[in-house]
């Protein structure tokens, strides 16, 4: 990757980007984009877009890497002749990394479109080395290798991205409509990231598709917590959970499931929790919650360790 330098270049020589990240595209319509363009007309192009300088049919034109919203309130709202570029030289590989950390850090990117781009990004890696997405997805190895660069480029967790692109891959654009991207959405009762991740799991077991259970979910204000104690007990034998019947018996389950102020626990002991929880891929609030079932479920064992424990308490 070479810097060429700062230009203004007419808008009618810049191009976007032919993979742009955000599934439901960039419009002047959009309130933030229409924000954008006022801003840069009170006070000029503060920070030039990034782009890369291209070569078709001995015609020069420059591809934008980074800054898509600036170029649609520049040239789409503000009608300006020039745009301020940064202008490099870059192989595909290159743009491609730089689109991607650059995108997939902003908080107004949906998590199932950062897993769409996460999954690209992980495919082009696997290219790399002569594999298959398949290949490298379905080789433990492989795909913990390359799940930890695309995890150190971004700065999060490998289960973070896995979670991601379970979500791109389970639904389809017709259901993201259900899934918050921000706390306002989540105020106005849509469903959370995490809670369409734990659908997908319950959607897995009762054989039907994840959307269905999302929809579900949003529509009785199921939590995410409740999803996953209420897919646990069933693949335990503790829940029969049809097709037909999941729905009337979550409703049932939630009528059963209630919470307790905070608890406080020792430190030791949450530690060796948090271990569980992490290992099993599993919340910490649900491990809990789990430990207090299997004590009621179990009350002639859980009565004689309490005396155990308070005979020791008593010896120290």
């Amino acid at each position: 990757m070479k810097f060429l330098g700062i230009e203004d270049i007419p808008v009618e020589l810049i191009k976007p980007s032919p993979f742009n990240p955000r599934m439901m595209g960039l419009t002047p319509e959009e309130p933030s984009i229409k924000q954008l363009a006022g801003s840069i007309q009170r006070d000029s192009q503060l920070n030039p877009i990034i782009t890369r300088k291209m070569k078709a049919n001995s015609e020069v034109y420059y591809e934008i890497v980074d800054g898509d919203r600036r170029y649609i309130a520049i040239a789409e709202i503000l009608k300006l002749k020039t745009i301020r570029a940064a202008v490099y030289e870059m192989n595909e590989m290159e743009a491609f990394r730089v689109r991607f950390v650059s995108n997939i850090v902003k908080e107004e990117l949906h998590p199932i479109e950062k897993g769409s781009y996460c999954k690209e990004y992980f495919k082009r890696l696997a290219k790399e080395e002569n594999l298959s997405y398949e290949e490298a997805w379905n080789n433990k190895g492989v795909k913990f290798r390359i799940l930890s660069q695309i995890a150190q480029e971004i700065g999060v967790g490998i289960s973070t991205i896995t979670g991601w692109i379970a979500l791109w891959d389970a639904y389809p654009i017709e259901a993201q409509k259900f899934i918050a991207r921000n706390k306002e959405e989540l105020r106005r009762g849509l469903g959370s990231p995490t809670l369409a991740q734990n659908c997908i799991r319950l959607a897995k077991m009762l054989k039907i598709e994840p959307q269905e259970v999302l929809k579900q979910a949003v529509k009785n204000s199921f939590s995410s917590t409740l999803i996953e104690m209420a897919t646990y007990d069933a693949e335990n034998g503790k829940l029969l959970l049809t097709p037909k019947n999941w729905v009337q018996e979550l409703k049932r389950f939630n009528e059963e499931y209630s919470r307790r102020g905070s608890v406080r626990l020792k430190r030791t002991l949450l530690e060796e929790l948090k271990t569980i929880a992490s290992k099993n891929k599993i919340r910490l609030e649900a491990i809990i919650e789990m430990g207090l079932a299997f004590a009621l479920n179990h009350k002639r064992e859980f009565q004689k360790f309490i005396l155990q424990q308070i005979g020791k308490s008593e010896e120290s």
